[in-house]
């Protein structure tokens, strides 16, 4: 409960829009900034990722559920801070919007966190400039709105909500934010200090016909379902058709539910800033391909015969597999190469049988090694040489190589650890992934089912991650955003299920954990050596 009222007074979106309702026409996207009904053009269709707002359609601005070129004008406002990956936001206005449209794009600056869920990026002028140039866009105008004493209001209500002031103090903090928020103390602006902008662009070129679907939604006189032939799956770019109150695509690949009359489109089951429903989803998808009459016989992997001389020492105690995307680097470079020479030569003179397994190469590797610490090496392009594989495990392999690449990596390495522990029985086996791409997921998957066995523990260091990357490096803007999300979420769900994870800086730890990820309980490790 608030101290006092809040006594803050500025305008609304409704009234901040007027200066640029000229750039709105035809049919009007509004991306999920809570004014459902808020109508700009002949017709407007708002998308919203919160069902609470009431939008006309539930979905991920990650992923507009509309087809190319579907809208005259772009509204956004007050909505990329709350985007995870705001570059592929606007990407993704770009391409709904028709050339010659317009976008009338916002964001605050000094403000407050505004954590409707999350709040994760600012802008300045020149920044919201750039994003928009860079994903195409070219610049119509700049407009600054509010002023210094909103941005000061704004600021001091939210610091008096955590830190009470005397209560005898109470009317004149009251009056003093409604009077900055007014403008009458401190109402202009310096050129630095604006507390919100507004960028006006439009998508260049000429609009040389107009689609079917868009006439079809644009005449439409239902009230209701006027913009569904707009929409289109996300997931197959195809479009969606009204059926027994779903939407379905038209390759019947995928199929939407309606509730309380909103289509909820979605690429998972859930939301984009949500990953626990894709891990879900992802979990079964081993025990879904190897669903036979014949499971026991299905999971059971086990070396050929003549990959067992490689072994030199017949029967070690203690084995250490170490898969890794990045064997060039071993012993070369910092980062992971500095990591697996450490804990290569740890291992190794702990009286560990060292095998590094490389999930991501060209070559057959057929055991050998090249350095002292590591008995063995091996490679996905050895498995077929060195495993008994049925006939569904290649299908398998071949198909996620061609088509899930993530899956591959992870796959593979859950064949080659499954074997080792089947032949080594009676030896301890520990597992570490350095868990970038989540080639560790299907082998976490494994323990957690009890297909490993008690002899097996499985582990994770964490020293980056694909997040992090695409927010580290602006240039990386991502075409499948699918893949992404697929890679992030076998990374998160490695690292949170292992049975012991590392993370080598608390700088890591608080970065994944700003994106979700449950961070407790996990070791730290500063010097790279996580076993005693």
């Amino acid at each position: 409960m608030p101290i006092f009222p809040n006594p803050i007074i500025c305008n609304s979106i409704s009234e901040e829009l007027i200066p640029f309702l000229k750039y709105c026409n035809g049919i009007v996207l509004n991306t999920g900034f809570g004014v459902a009904d808020l109508h700009l053009g002949k017709k407007t269709i708002s998308i919203d990722v919160d069902p609470g707002n009431e939008p006309n359609v539930v979905a991920d601005l990650h992923q507009i559920p509309l087809m190319d070129e579907s809208v005259d004008t772009v509204v956004s406002i007050e909505v990329l801070k709350h985007t995870r990956y705001a570059w592929i936001v606007a990407q993704e206005f770009f391409r709904v919007l028709k050339p010659g449209g317009f976008g009338i794009i916002a964001i605050s600056f000094m403000q407050p966190q505004q954590n409707y869920p999350n709040d994760y990026i600012r802008f300045t002028r020149n920044g919201l400039v750039e994003l928009m140039k860079f994903v195409g866009f070219d610049i119509v105008e700049t407009k600054q709105v509010n002023h210094l004493g909103q941005t000061l209001a704004l600021l001091l209500w939210e610091y008096l909500q955590y830190n009470t002031p005397k209560k005898y103090s109470w009317f004149f903090w009251s009056f003093l934010i409604n009077q900055l928020s007014k403008g009458n103390i401190l109402g202009e602006n310096s050129p630095n200090t604006s507390n919100k902008e507004y960028v006006v662009v439009t998508k260049p070129g000429e609009f040389a016909f107009e689609h079917s679907y868009y006439l079809e939604a644009f005449n439409s006189c239902d009230i209701e379902k006027w913009f569904y032939p707009l929409l289109q799956c996300p997931k197959t770019k195809s479009s969606l058709v009204f059926k027994q109150n779903q939407l379905v695509s038209t390759d019947g690949e995928s199929v939407y539910d309606i509730q309380n009359g909103r289509p909820h489109i979605f690429t998972q089951k859930g939301e984009f800033k949500t990953k626990s429903n894709l891990i879900k989803e992802q979990s079964n998808y081993f025990a879904q391909e190897t669903n036979t009459d014949n499971d026991d016989k299905i999971l059971d992997i086990i070396f050929k015969s003549k990959v067992k001389s490689i072994f030199y020492h017949s029967k070690p105690k203690k084995i250490a597999v170490l898969p890794t995307l990045e064997y060039e680097g071993i012993f070369k470079n910092g980062g992971v190469g500095t990591y697996y020479k450490n804990l290569a030569r740890s291992l190794a003179a702990k009286g560990w049988y060292v095998i590094v397994y490389l999930p991501n190469t060209e070559e057959k590797y057929a055991g050998k090694s090249d350095f002292l610490e590591v008995s063995n090496v091996f490679s996905n392009q050895d498995l077929q040489d060195i495993l008994v594989l049925d006939k569904i495990h290649i299908s398998l392999l071949e198909e996620c190589r061609q088509k899930d690449w993530w899956n591959y990596l992870s796959i593979s390495s859950l064949f080659f650890v499954q074997a080792l522990t089947k032949y080594f029985q009676d030896s301890k086996i520990y597992v570490e992934f350095h868990e970038l791409c989540g080639i560790g997921y299907q082998t976490m998957q494994a323990k957690r089912s009890g297909l490993l066995g008690d002899n097996c523990l499985v582990a994770t260091t964490l020293h980056s991650g694909i997040e992090w990357i695409y927010e580290a490096n602006e240039k990386y803007i991502h075409e499948d955003l699918d893949a992404f999300l697929k890679a992030s979420c076998f990374e998160q769900y490695s690292f949170e299920n292992a049975d012991v994870s590392f993370f080598p800086s608390n700088y890591l730890q608080d970065k994944v954990g700003c994106y979700g990820w449950n961070t407790d309980g996990y070791i730290h490790l500063p010097n790279y050596i996580p076993l005693n």
